[in-house]
């Protein structure tokens, strides 16, 4: 009996609410205090508790169907001061970044390339060395001047003189005097004496002298050339082409010799003769001499 009378007695929450009746409290759901004192109140007939719907339900501890609820906003943390002696955690301090940076890098190294290419080149030219530059105008010496006249006389050997007439070969044209000869293919490389002639001995052409004039002119290479141009080696079409059909024909030595008749710088009658090894149509050597030879 009195354990009932204990549970009806109404009793007021430490949060402030009162007219709890039960052993909890209807606010916050603590549990009602065993010191505090429990008036006595007439007992009152207990009423059945009424079943709320599901929806309707509150969950335990929240105040009853029907009646507003408040409630404090969510505990937000405030900023406080560390303590003394409590470490602080600072951010570590970064460099402020250089947006300029790769500009610089760049055009560093493009400096750089530039200064080692003018330094190449400066060496280059010999403008940072000790030594003058070489002058446009230098004297030749004597052998400078014989090797000049050597490349010059190989020159005019592969037949870069302007050639007169069609009775010439390899700068060569019949009936030029032996001085001009010298002058035209410099130093022979060799001579010999046959039937009152002298015979010289170039590496393009042999040149054949009676008395003080040239005779007689025969290829010894296909870089000997006729003044129209052809040479050892050429076809006999090209010969025909170039010279005509008013030919003589004759066989000498298993070779078709086939002869034009011209005149030399000193209007002798002259023979260009083109020989062809029977069975082929190519030239295998030229030759040019008078016509009394």
């Amino acid at each position: 009996m009195e354990n009932r009378e204990t549970a009806t007695a109404e009793w007021r929450c430490s949060c402030g609410q009162s007219g709890n009746k039960g052993n909890f409290c209807v606010k916050c759901g603590k549990p009602r205090p065993i010191s505090q004192p429990q008036p006595s109140q007439p007992q009152q007939p207990q009423q059945p508790m009424q079943q709320l719907p599901p929806q309707n339900q509150q969950a335990y501890g929240h105040p009853p169907y029907g009646q507003q609820q408040y409630s404090q906003p969510p505990y937000q943390p405030q900023y406080q001061q560390p303590m003394y002696g409590q470490p602080v955690y600072q951010q570590p301090y970064q460099q402020p970044e250089d947006k300029n940076k790769n500009l610089k890098i760049g055009l560093g190294i493009a400096a750089l390339i530039l200064v080692l290419v003018l330094v190449f080149f400066a060496m280059k030219e010999g403008a940072l060395g000790d030594e003058p530059a070489p002058s446009n105008y230098s004297s030749v010496s004597k052998n400078g001047e014989k090797a000049a006249q050597n490349q010059n006389a190989d020159k005019k050997q592969d037949g870069s003189r302007e050639m007169q007439t069609d009775l010439s070969l390899g700068g060569m044209d019949l009936g030029m005097t032996v001085a001009q000869m010298h002058e035209t293919l410099g130093q022979e490389l060799s001579t010999k004496q046959k039937d009152g002639m002298v015979f010289y001995q170039y590496p393009t052409v042999e040149v054949g002298t009676r008395g003080d004039i040239v005779t007689s002119l025969v290829s010894e290479t296909g870089s000997a050339l006729t003044k129209r141009g052809l040479h050892e080696g050429s076809l006999l079409r090209e010969v025909t082409n170039t010279y005509g059909t008013d030919y003589m024909k004759s066989e000498y030595g298993g070779k078709d010799l086939y002869e034009y008749r011209y005149t030399d710088l000193q209007g002798q009658t002259g023979i260009l003769r083109f020989a062809v090894v029977q069975g082929t149509d190519t030239v295998n050597y030229i030759s040019i001499r008078r016509a009394t030879e």
